[in-house]
């Protein structure tokens, strides 16, 4: 697992954790909310106020047990009662899994993001 008290302290209003029942954590997931973006682009999105998903994981040993589930409802709950109406993350391709995930909550592809290297 990454670094949590770092990601946490990044972004503490919106960081969920999933523990069992003698505290070990099983995963994370956390958001912010996207400033700065353009009127125009807000427009073109049918947006208002955009979230970003900016980071999930659940240990491996713990996965397709719900828990992904219920890190992302609860980041998409709080995005929801702070307002925000469009949710963005990314994921890399590789990720079958959390690519099913995603789609399964409604989530839709918009864009594909490329890579080469030199």
């Amino acid at each position: 697992m990454p670094d949590i008290e770092m990601i946490y302290e990044r972004n503490e209003d919106n960081f969920f954790v999933a523990e069992d029942d003698r505290g070990n954590i099983l995963g994370f997931a956390t958001g912010y909310e996207k400033k700065g973006i353009p009127q125009e682009v807000l427009m073109s999105w049918k947006a208002k106020r955009v979230g970003y998903l900016d980071l999930m994981a659940v240990d491996i040993q713990h996965r397709k047990q719900g828990i992904g589930t219920a890190l992302l409802n609860s980041v998409l709950d709080q995005f929801k009662g702070q307002g925000i109406d469009t949710v963005h993350l990314d994921v890399p391709f590789t990720e079958q899994d959390a690519i099913k995930l995603y789609q399964k909550l409604g989530f839709k592809t918009r864009s594909y993001s490329m890579v080469k290297q030199a």
